[in-house]
């Protein structure tokens, strides 16, 4: 059957040869595309060429791609020879040779990519499967961009035929020697955070994924949205921030330089205390100077209990109440002043300095180092991370941690 107009239901046991539209029907037999379809089933006993463009429909046989795929989904082995935009894959996808490049900038991969093309190129899209080149693969491959959830085993490329310059990868890829260096991304608190992928959000949030280390001349800038504000961001190996180079756009997503490092860190604010429960509990944890005042302002908040101390703990009436003088820091130095303080000024074990406190402020350098050492706050090896911004939650976990330590609160 030839169709040259609009093909919108009906039931096909024989060949078709569109030149024009498909949006709706049930093919059994093979189809030649030669312009759109956007809808349909095409059963596994006919195949499907593909010589236009495919933007939609259900693909149960296999299908020859040489022109474009935007949308559908495939069920079954999908033979590409130029340029997948979107869809989702069940199989295998094959990366064939063409004059034009086999391109794939977006979709859903789930059996992986199977690489036989002379250049293919990948700049988009959500890989669960493997992606693979066979022994003694004598081509190029460049990958710019995506999502691999499973593992990139590409080290049979020769180290001038690879190039990956973007990505996120959830295992480190096996690469030839001495082709491309990976960064880890992770959140110190464990938390997770999303990637671009197929033109919107990751649809898990990660705490550790590996990109391209980029170089200070040619940095890879990558994007993540994290689950609470970012304070700061280090890049570890190296034991430097590197906050005043990221770029926030608004909504927890930044856009992050990586500059050859080989460890970044994202250091996030402490979640939002969970709702009050409907029952009380044990005020076990309550604080013992907060205990006289804790009915009034039960009765303003109206909860009790350990579930009272749960819902105020990140509120700024219980640290008003609670901390010296009604107090409440702003930076990790504050926090970092006020505990050393209530705890009589102790001196520290180790009379190392912290490059980013001066080292002529010794009782900061002092409470800053006290602080660390009895685990109330976390530091970075050199740097204590004065300047960075604390929640009201970690305030009070570890004004309840400094009251575990064996000295005398003042």
């Amino acid at each position: 059957m030839d169709n040259d107009g609009v093909i919108s239901g009906g039931i096909f046991q024989g060949e078709v040869y569109n030149s024009s539209t498909i949006s709706d029907g049930t093919f059994r037999g093979p189809v030649y595309n030669w312009k759109t379809i956007s809808g349909g089933t095409f059963q596994v006993q006919g195949k499907v060429a593909n010589f236009r463009t495919i933007s939609g429909g259900t693909f149960q046989g296999e299908v020859t791609n040489n022109g474009t795929i935007s949308d559908g989904n495939f069920q079954e082995k999908v033979a590409n020879f130029r340029t997948i935009s979107g869809g989702t894959f069940e199989e295998v996808v094959e990366m064939n040779e063409s004059p034009d490049g086999a391109k794939i900038e977006g979709g859903t991969f789930k059996k992986g990519i199977e690489l036989n093309a002379y250049y293919p190129t990948i700049t988009d899209g959500l890989f669960d499967g493997k992606v693979s080149a066979a022994e003694g693969y004598p081509s190029m491959l460049s990958i710019r961009g995506g999502l691999f959830t499973n593992a990139a085993a590409v080290s049979t490329i020769s180290p001038d035929n690879l190039s990956i310059t973007g990505g996120y990868f959830v295992s480190k890829p096996t690469v030839p020697e001495g082709s491309v260096s990976f960064t880890s991304v992770s959140d110190q608190n464990g938390g997770n955070f999303q990637v671009p992928v197929n033109k919107g959000w990751s649809k898990n949030g990660y705490n550790e994924l590996y990109v391209p280390s980029g170089s200070s001349e040619q940095p890879n800038i990558i994007t993540v949205k994290t689950d609470t504000a970012l304070i700061d961001c280090r890049a570890a190996d190296a034991d430097v921030s590197i906050m005043s180079s990221v770029v926030s756009n608004g909504g927890n997503t930044y856009e992050i330089p990586v500059r050859g490092y080989g460890q970044i860190v994202l250091e996030t604010e402490e979640p939002a205390p969970p709702a009050p429960p409907t029952t009380g509990d044990s005020d076990s944890e309550l604080d013992s100077a907060f205990t006289s005042g804790a009915a009034a302002l039960g009765v303003v908040l109206g909860t009790a209990g350990l579930g009272y101390l749960t819902y105020i703990c990140g509120s700024s009436l219980y640290l008003s109440y609670v901390l010296p003088d009604g107090f409440i820091p702003s930076t990790q130095q504050e926090l970092a002043t006020v505990l050393w303080t209530t705890a009589g000024k102790p001196d520290p074990v180790s009379t190392a300095l912290y490059t980013d406190i001066s080292a002529d402020s010794i009782e900061l350098q002092k409470a800053a180092r006290w602080c660390a050492e009895q685990g109330l706050l976390s530091d970075h090896g050199t740097t204590f991370g004065a300047d960075a911004r604390v929640t009201n939650a970690r305030i009070i976990r570890a004004w309840n941690s400094l009251k575990k330590v064996p000295v005398t609160i003042q």
